[in-house]
Formats: structure tokens, C-alpha cells, sequence
């Protein structure tokens, strides 16, 4: 669990023990509220655009590939951002949670 003060900028990052995330990877970020199933908020389409989003997702939100790891930026953090957020990667034959 992290702590982080409203309008703080953050990043979470996720890395993969099989090697460099890359774009065949297909790098998605899940978001899930205490007690709501989890949805889709930031995903890739392959084609270097790691950043596709459902209309419900803030621009607040940006997702993006760095130093081998798929990262997630939320800038100026608030209340409504708390939950557990998830990094999903299509690992050859499915998608796995990292």
C-alpha cells in the first residue's frame, strides 16, 4: 500500500521477470475501487500507442513504456484515485497480471 497526498504527480511501474516489456506485450492498466469489479483504464494497441483509453478513463491518466518496464502516470492525484491498480501483459498465449 502507498500513501500519496492529493495533487501529487506519481508513477507506477511495471516490470516483467521474462525480460523488456515491449509493445507486443501489450501493456494494460486495471483499476479497482473497494468493492467494484475491476475495469480497464489504460491499454496499448501494439503499434507504439500505449496510451488508448475508454472515454470513462481522466486524462489524468497516461500510460507509456520506459527503461524496459510499462509505467503508468497519474498527475495530481485525488481522493477518487485510491484502489489497487493492476499490470497486465499478453505474455504469447494469454494475458497475465504482473
Amino acid at each position: 500500500m502507498v500513501s500519496v497526498s492529493p495533487g501529487t504527480n506519481i508513477q507506477m511501474t511495471c516490470s516483467w521477470s521474462q525480460g523488456s516489456v515491449v509493445a507486443s506485450n501489450f501493456p494494460n492498466w486495471v483499476y479497482q475501487e473497494s468493492g467494484s469489479v475491476p475495469q480497464g483504464i489504460v491499454g496499448s494497441n501494439g503499434n507504439n500507442n500505449h496510451n488508448v483509453k475508454p472515454p470513462t478513463t481522466s486524462d489524468r491518466y497516461t500510460g507509456s513504456i520506459s527503461s524496459r518496464s510499462a509505467v503508468l502516470s497519474i498527475s495530481g492525484v485525488q481522493a477518487n484515485d485510491d484502489g489497487v491498480y493492476y499490470c497486465a501483459l499478453w505474455t504469447g498465449s494469454a494475458y497475465t497480471v504482473i
